[in-house]
């Protein structure tokens, strides 16, 4: 079974310097729960409440040993943002529902 990784973003160091082409679909908190069952996960999200209402969702996720990720073809990713930003940047947001989180699965199609 593919390693499930979860990221707050897609950020340039990721890339590693390689071109890639992704798609990014939209996905349910159901479906997480569905593709996430049994695998290994991974979580490079440092926001509490966000880690709290996953961890709810996903009781087998583990905290990513270092704040590094680089994209892999062969990683399951899924991208977790806020459904809506701070009013003022660098507001603490208090998330307590999973309605406040969008989740996207991030799928490479060539690296």
């Amino acid at each position: 079974m593919a390693r499930i990784v979860i990221i707050p973003s897609i950020a340039g160091s990721m890339l590693d310097n390689k071109q890639i082409t992704v798609t990014i679909t939209p996905i349910t908190p159901e479906q997480l729960k569905e593709i996430s069952n049994g695998a290994e996960i991974i979580n490079y999200i440092r926001h509490p409440a966000t880690n709290q209402l996953l961890q709810q969702l996903i009781p087998n996720m583990r905290q990513a040993p270092s704040p590094e990720y680089k994209i892999l073809a062969s990683d399951v990713i899924i991208m977790v943002s806020l459904a809506q930003r701070a009013p003022v940047s660098g507001q603490e947001v208090q998330v307590q529902s999973l309605n406040q989180l969008v989740l996207y699965r991030v799928s490479v199609l060539s690296s």
